[in-house]
């Protein structure tokens, strides 16, 4: 089941890393001052292809589950915690990973993966596989089925906020400066840096952005010649 997954898995890309790394070391600053964020900025170039990437809408999944090791006395907290913290998390009530995100303007979702008992909230998505995890210290935490699953609901979620717009938003960035006459064909700056699948899912933004309104309006125009001519064949022909 996991071998289709991994055959899509790519490398991350070397040549924009070290474009990226290059760049660093470039600014006015103490070589490797600003020490973790660097190293994200070249990751983050590895893992889109592009040096200069931009996100303007951010969502963070908060995946939430019971450890049955809690058994051997190893937490701090009761294991209902789990449980009240986590319907807190849903319902954005000023927990610190609340905050943070509405400080930092990102989206948060809070998902059950394994929590204990139902949360008392509905503002969450529940993809409950088990009642908490096994207690490993005696056997496994959980059968390999369900953690091949466990990794399936994480790339639906990461679909999950591709349908909800978190990439689509830059395709409305590029309608708009489009303008009336575009920026000239060749010259989309989401195509060179922001849009994901611009030569298919996004390419009439793409066009807006390249040819503007009026490049739009003759496109669209041209489509529809070609199917009232379409149609005429159509209605002309033998049966």
């Amino acid at each position: 089941m996991m071998h289709r997954y991994e055959e899509l898995i790519q490398p991350l890309d070397r040549q924009a890393m070290d474009i990226a790394k290059r760049y660093q070391d470039t600014l006015v600053k103490p070589p490797e001052s600003l020490g973790r964020l660097e190293d994200i900025s070249v990751q983050i170039a590895g893992i889109t292809g592009r040096v200069n990437n931009r996100i303007e809408k951010k969502i963070h999944f908060v995946l939430g589950a019971d450890n049955g090791i809690v058994e051997e006395g190893v937490s701090s907290a009761p294991q209902n915690f789990t449980n009240l913290l986590f319907g807190y998390y849903a319902e954005g009530k000023n927990c610190g990973i609340n905050v943070l995100c509405q400080t930092a303007g990102v989206d948060l979702k809070a998902v059950d993966m394994g929590v204990i008992g139902s949360i008392e909230s509905t503002n969450h998505l529940s993809y409950k596989l088990m009642e908490g995890t096994g207690n490993f210290a005696k056997g496994p935490a959980m059968p390999r089925d369900l953690a091949e699953k466990a990794i399936e609901i994480g790339i639906s979620l990461a679909k999950y906020a591709n349908d909800e717009g978190y990439q689509l938003v830059h395709s409305l960035y590029a309608i708009g400066s489009g303008g009336l006459f575009g920026v000239g064909l060749g010259n989309s700056k989401q195509k060179a840096l922001y849009m994901p699948e611009p030569h298919n899912d996004f390419i009439f933004a793409i066009i807006a952005e390249e040819l503007g309104l009026v490049g739009c309006i003759i496109i669209m125009a041209i489509f529809a010649v070609l199917i009232i001519a379409g149609i005429d064949v159509a209605m002309k022909a033998k049966d």
